[in-house]
């Protein structure tokens, strides 16, 4: 959905590397196998990091392989396969669907809307078969979004946090849903700090076009423009790092399995260095 997500390719070893190739094409699949053949459009990075987090918590981190043929690179590969893919599968669907609303409402890109009116009617669909595979999912990420979206219609425009938790706790219920007691728990508070760094980053990465298209940026009331972000870069860079810093530990505490690694590596290492690139931005911004 955002694309920030990602593991630091040159720390992976080969076998971690093929590993998370290897959950991508499953997630394709189940992507198309339960929401249609289009589904796989709408496949993002994202949900690689959860199917491999909930992985750790509904099949013990594990999983087996099959061999298949893509159409798009007809070599013979192999694709992580099993009903665990199925659920990160329809949450990304699900996303989409909820993304493609949001930029419709969205009074900047007039391109962006025409795009999003075009296609929602299959994103929709879409969300639909998702949702009869899970019951509850929709309104489970209808909900925050529709309090987020009521935020930013507020006279009063929110802060960060407040705008950050709306999706924070999308995230957090979408991580622990169907996983009972510690276990659940644990799940959600990996989903609540990712979601809240990954909120807060886009919204820092969107500030300058934001402010340009007159779209919504929880940012904009607090700094009068990517310069000023820039000054405060360290109260930032504390903020953002206290979220990976938390769901860091619930995975140390929690999580095993061969995907544990990588999960790591996306979190130490992925995350702080999409998070050092938007301030590399705002720095350049800065400079004269």
């Amino acid at each position: 959905m955002f694309g920030y997500i990602k593991p630091f390719v040159p720390e992976l070893k080969m076998r971690e590397h093929e590993e998370y190739k290897a959950v991508y094409c499953g997630l394709c699949a189940a992507m198309g196998r339960r929401c249609g053949r289009f589904a796989p459009l709408a496949l993002s990075y994202d949900m690689v990091f959860l199917a491999m987090v909930r992985a750790a918590f509904t099949v013990g981190g594990e999983g087996h392989h099959e061999a298949f043929r893509c159409a798009l690179k007809p070599k013979k590969r192999f694709r992580a396969a099993g009903d665990w893919l199925d659920y990160p599968a329809c949450v990304g669907a699900v996303l989409a669907y909820h993304k493609c609303r949001d930029d419709l409402r969205d009074p900047g890109n007039i391109a962006k809307k025409f795009a999003a009116r075009f296609v929602l009617p299959f994103l929709k669909r879409m969300a639909r078969q998702a949702e009869r595979h899970f019951p509850g999912l929709t309104a489970l990420i209808a909900g925050p979004l529709e309090e987020l979206h009521e935020l930013e219609r507020a006279p009063e425009p929110p802060t960060p946090d407040e705008a950050a938790e709306c999706f924070a706790l999308l995230l957090e219920g979408v991580a622990a849903y169907g996983i009972d007691s510690d276990a659940g728990q644990a799940a959600g508070r990996i989903g609540y700090n990712i979601g809240r760094w990954l909120y807060l980053i886009d919204a820092l990465d969107d500030l300058e076009r934001d402010r340009g298209n007159r779209s919504f940026n929880p940012f904009t009331a607090v700094y009068s423009d990517a310069r000023a972000a820039a000054a405060d870069i360290e109260t930032l860079r504390a903020a953002l790092t206290g979220s990976l810093r938390e769901a860091a530990e619930a995975v140390n505490a929690h999580c095993s399995g061969k995907y544990f690694p990588i999960i790591c590596n996306i979190i130490n290492l992925g995350l702080p260095d999409a998070q050092e690139r938007v301030f590399k931005k705002l720095t350049a911004t800065e400079m004269p």
